[in-house]
This record gives structure tokens, sequence and C-alpha cells, in this order.
């Protein structure tokens, strides 16, 4: 239950925490720590501002309550839910142009084939942006304790119905993967190279799948973080080089994966934080799309260290955070019952 909820908690505050510093270029760990240390002391006072999320949580938000009330996948209730929380939100998410325009075809052609406009972007490629990635943690608890083949094909359906580009696809599944892959892991310390390995192993098979043999972005990506995990100190500007920081999913699951693996060790101006702290923190000070890369980095780290990792100042100046913890009890009870 705690790593259940740790996953869906981590996943909000790295989002709410994150969302500040998108696209400022003005992130390092020091000016992200900084924001931390004024919103534990400003948690201690009356009134105190509540962190708002994005596109990312009201998302996640939706899968989780359509995935429960239906015991599994429905597309027309999903997109409903993605449509009717978008429209109806007073406060501005950060959703993405092709997006929003998804929406609006389910809205106003009532269409019985609601991957349809998905597929229609881009002159029928498809989009390859996070936008799966951001919203799918809950699949992998949904999933608990199914193979990985079920599980992406869970994470294809939820993704489709606003990314159809393979690259977006695979994103998706990659770190809902990761996520599957944490929890499932009880060993303490972390088995770090397995975990790649796996990572690599089962990214090959559906890269090769989807794309052929000669095709290898994804699971490159993972053994450069391999490269860097052996590198004392690797700068900030060769990390967004090779990982990315961006919108793309290939420019931003790989670098939640690195961010929450580079964490399980002390990090410089951080060493009297968690590693769930530091896994967010770093994160975010690695810039560009900061909301999605750390609500990532926080579901996967969630899920190893637990909800007790995640400082109760965090959870409670962060919007949505009680209907996130009903939504992650109630998933681990539909997995384990």
């Amino acid at each position: 239950m705690s790593r259940f909820r740790g996953c869906l908690i981590g996943a909000l505050v790295g989002d709410c925490f994150g969302k500040p510093f998108e696209e400022t270029g003005k992130t390092t760990i020091e000016s992200v720590k900084k924001f931390v240390d004024n919103v534990e002391a400003e948690k201690s006072k009356k009134n105190a501002k509540i962190l708002h999320y994005t596109d990312d949580t009201e998302m996640r938000l939706s899968v989780e309550a359509s995935l429960l009330k239906h015991k599994g996948f429905d597309a027309q209730d999903m997109a409903k839910r993605f449509a009717k929380e978008y429209f109806a939100s007073k406060i501005y998410r950060n959703y993405g142009g092709h997006v929003t325009k998804i929406f609006s075809d389910w809205s106003s052609k009532h269409l019985e084939d609601v991957f349809l406009p998905a597929r229609q972007q881009f002159n029928g490629a498809g989009s390859y942006g996070n936008g799966g990635g951001m919203r799918i943690a809950p699949a992998a608890l949904f999933m608990y304790n199914e193979n990985s083949q079920k599980l992406k094909e869970l994470t294809d359906k939820i993704t489709q119905l606003t990314h159809t580009h393979n690259l977006g696809i695979l994103g998706a599944y990659l770190q809902a993967q990761a996520i599957h892959l944490v929890l499932n892991t009880t060993e303490s310390p972390f088995p770090t190279e397995r975990f790649l390995d796996k990572l690599i192993e089962t990214m090959i098979y559906y890269e090769e799948e989807a794309f052929g043999k000669s095709y290898s972005q994804k699971h490159q990506k993972l053994k450069v973080i391999k490269e860097f995990l052996d590198e004392p100190d690797v700068d900030k500007r060769k990390i967004i080089h090779k990982l990315g920081n961006n919108v793309t999913a290939l420019g931003s699951v790989p670098t939640s994966i690195y961010s929450f693996l580079r964490a399980l060790s002390d990090i410089d101006g951080l060493k009297e934080r968690n590693a769930f702290e530091r896994t967010v923190i770093y994160a975010i000070s690695l810039g560009g799309d900061t909301d999605t890369i750390a609500t990532m980095a926080g579901a996967i780290a969630g899920a190893y260290w637990g909800e007790e990792a995640i400082p109760i100042t965090w959870q409670q100046n962060c919007e949505g955070l009680a209907l996130t913890q009903k939504h992650a009890s109630s998933l681990y009870e539909y997995a384990n019952k």
C-alpha cells in the first residue's frame, strides 16, 4: 500500500513542484532547493499557497477513475473524462494545443471511434510527445500482478487515445515498465544494473517489433544511462544533450529514469535530503519540461521508496492530494484482491 500510494503521490509532487520551473531556463539544484525550502517554510503558516497540478495529473486522475470504474480499459469513458476535465477546469493546466484539438473533436463530433482524431494528427503520423508517459503510472499499479505483455497492451490503449506515433507509445510503455519493475523489487540496495538490463531487453524487443532491427533509439539511451552512472558528476549539458529534457517521449522518459537512478547516491548540495527528495529536485534541476520529467521520476521513486519517504509538507502543499491517495488505495485493493 505504501508503495502504491508513494507512486501516485510521487507523481503528484513531481508535477506540482516542477510546474513553476517549466521552460524558465533558471533551473539549478540550488534554485530548486531554495524553492523547496520556501515551500516547506510556507506550509507552517496559515493560508499557505497550494501548488496547482498540470495536465499531467489531471489526465492521470482520469485514467485512474476510469480503470477503477470499469475494472479495465474503456476507451469511450476515458476519452469523455479527459475532455470533461479539460473543459470544466477553471485553472490553466498547460495542455498542449494538439491534444486539446482531440478533446474538441470528441466533444463536438460524438465519435464512435475515439482513437481517430489522434491517428489523424501530424498528417497521419501521430504525436510522439510524452503525454502518454506523464499519465501512465496507474496502469503499472493496475497491472501489478500481471506480466509485461498485458501491461504493454494496456499502456498502448491508454496512450493511443492521444498519441499514436510509435515513439510516443513506446515511451509511455518504458515509463510504465520502469514503475512495474520497481514495484516488484524488494532488494536493497536497488539492483540498478539488472533493472536497466531488463528495460534494455524489453525495449529492444518492442522497438524491433515497431520499427525493425535497424532502430535502437530508446534502448541506446538506456545504455547511455549506464555510462553516466559510472561517471562522477556528469555535466548537466551532457545529460541534456544525450538524454534530453524536452516534451518528446524519447527526450524525457529516459531522463526521468536516470534521475531516479542518479538519486540513489548522494548528490552535491542535497546530501541532507533522502533519495526520493533528491530524485524530484534533481529531475527539476535539469530544466526543460520540468513538470513532466519530475512527475515521471517521482512516480518511479515513490514506487520504490514508498509514501513515508515523501515529506508531509510536500504532500500537503499539492492540489489533488486526497483524491490521489484515494485512487492509490483503491488500485492497491483491486490489484491485490
